[in-house]
């Protein structure tokens, strides 16, 4: 029988912008149902207009407010901290696991944002003795792509390092399959507005290239590139084609993917970002770059079409693939629909409990060597 084990998990607040909180909750509960103690308390982002001083002060008391939860409820068998790898992170994160360790048997760090690529290469030297000293004080790191957990374990070759995936329950989106309409065609952006996630590549290659007209693109998001995605689409003569629909509540996100046939995400860098599965949970098939998460669980061809990063015409050729092939989009689709169930938070939640218990089980292998590193 497994061991009943008290997990808290620390994620951000459930109003901030982000996946992450609704990734906690599910997998809570999931763990929970399976038989384990769990309990997710808010921490870091408060707002997302923060100020920097504000954030300062706010994530100082975090770590000593949960410390102090901690020791009242005499400790936990698991910390799982979702957080980052930049500079603000680790160092918060350090002083976290500073104060903490006496009173959390087992702490594992997981990224989310895959930042993994900040380890390979020769810049950073100060950044990268941060987190070398941040992976000696912890017991495990839980990745989202097999490629971050190669650039981890070369960074660091003692540290523990799992991959793992993201839970997705459809139920929240209330997934239904798209019904093929020839009629349109309609391509589907959802995410925050930044170069990195190629936006500019996308809006580019909406434009009218082969006589035919040129692409109808949604944008569901906001940030830093929206003016500038604005500013190329009038440009490009796209006004009538590109729609700029900011942040959507759960409802509005519901009816844009049940308006749109194909989800775009020529990201530059990616972990595995909720609306892929989102997507794959209303039927729709994908455009993405080959990268991190993506390349290990989407098939090129069989659930997703993948282009380079940066490439607007491998891009554009992609997209009119799927326009001109309904039955192409039809069989994606519907392969899409059977591959999200590899992300039901009770099958992610049972591969969280065997990688916490291999964490834990080599911490007793290896005879408590970090813990005495830590104190």
């Amino acid at each position: 029988m497994d061991r009943v084990l008290r997990v808290v998990i620390l994620a951000p607040h459930p109003h901030t912008q982000g996946a992450v909180p609704r990734i906690a909750a599910w997998l809570a509960t999931a763990l929970t149902e399976s038989g384990w103690r769990v309990d997710v308390w808010p921490w870091g982002k408060r707002a997302d207009d923060e100020h920097t001083l504000k954030k300062l002060a706010s994530r100082t008391t975090d770590v000593f407010r949960i410390a102090r939860r901690l020791r009242e409820a005499g400790g936990t068998d698991v910390l799982v901290v979702k957080s980052g790898l930049d500079w603000k992170s680790v160092t918060r994160d350090m002083l976290l696991v500073t104060v903490v360790r006496r009173h959390a048997s087992t702490i594992i760090l997981q990224p989310h944002g895959s930042q993994a690529e900040r380890l390979c290469g020769s810049g950073n030297r100060i950044f990268k003795l941060a987190v070398a000293r941040l992976l000696r004080h912890i017991d495990g790191v839980f990745l989202l792509s097999s490629e971050e957990v190669e650039a981890v374990t070369a960074f660091s070759p003692n540290t523990q390092a799992f991959l793992v995936r993201n839970p997705y329950d459809p139920a929240c989106l209330k997934s239904t399959p798209v019904e093929i309409r020839d009629d349109q065609y309609r391509v589907l952006f959802v995410g925050r507005m930044v170069r990195e996630k190629g936006v500019l590549e996308l809006v580019a290659a909406a434009a009218d290239s082969d006589g035919r007209g040129a692409l109808s693109i949604s944008f569901v998001g906001d940030g830093p590139a929206v003016a500038e995605a604005q500013t190329l689409a009038d440009r490009l003569g796209l006004s009538d084609f590109v729609e700029f629909c900011g942040l959507a509540d759960a409802g509005a996100l519901r009816k844009a993917y049940l308006s749109a046939q194909v989800l775009a995400l020529p990201s530059y860098s990616e972990g595995f970002p909720t609306v892929i599965s989102e997507a794959m949970g209303f039927g729709l098939p994908v455009v993405c770059t080959r990268i991190r998460g993506a390349a290990d669980y989407l098939v090129d061809g069989i659930n997703a079409l993948f282009v380079q990063p940066k490439d607007v015409t491998g891009l554009r050729h992609a997209l009119i693939s799927l326009r001109d092939d309904p039955a192409l989009r039809r069989r994606i689709g519907t392969a899409n629909l059977e591959g999200v169930k590899a992300f039901d938070p009770s099958l992610v939640a049972n591969h969280y409990k065997e990688c916490i218990e291999r964490t834990r089980d080599l911490q007793v292998r290896v005879g408590g060597v970090k813990r005495d590193e830590c104190r």
